[in-house]
């Protein structure tokens, strides 16, 4: 079959989520969407590994110990009262590692929801990064990955 077009998709209409229930841990998560998220930007998702070399080695060896599911950092139009934003903040403050989800767009094929990545993430850094007199203020976050991140395709 010849290439007619792409079939990829973008990322407009994704949403990051973050569990709004007692302590970010009820069970089904009170899903609470994070507005004006301007990027989403995944970091350092990888296997770790160790130096496997011994005297019987004819080059050096590897073996992948434990996955490092990375980072996500984000950057959002400042909105102090925003629900979302405003949990980012306590889980920041408190210290605590928050359940959260991203949710892509749907694609084709797909009538319900869009592939989706759930997992427990540490609030690492939020801060306002610039203040300019012409530009909206942004806030930055990174959210450090603690366990497992699950896929659940879109359906």
């Amino acid at each position: 079959m010849a290439y007619i077009q792409t079939k990829s998709t973008g990322g407009l209409g994704t949403i990051l989520q973050i569990d709004g229930g007692a302590g970010f841990v009820a069970s089904p998560p009170t899903w609470v969407t994070i507005g004006e998220i301007k990027n989403l930007k995944k970091t350092g998702d990888m296997n770790e590994t160790d130096d496997a070399t011994n005297l019987s080695s004819a080059a050096r060896e590897f073996i992948a110990t434990i996955r490092n599911c990375g980072s996500w950092d984000l950057t959002v139009n400042r909105v102090p009262n925003d629900a979302g934003q405003v949990l980012l903040q306590s889980a920041f403050t408190q210290r605590v590692a928050a359940r959260c989800q991203i949710v892509l767009p749907l694609e084709a094929g797909q009538t319900v929801a869009g592939d989706a990545f759930a997992f427990n993430a540490i609030v690492e850094k939020l801060m306002i990064s610039n203040i300019e007199p012409s530009k909206i203020i942004p806030l930055e976050a990174a959210l450090k990955i603690t366990g497992q991140e699950y896929y659940t395709p879109g359906s």
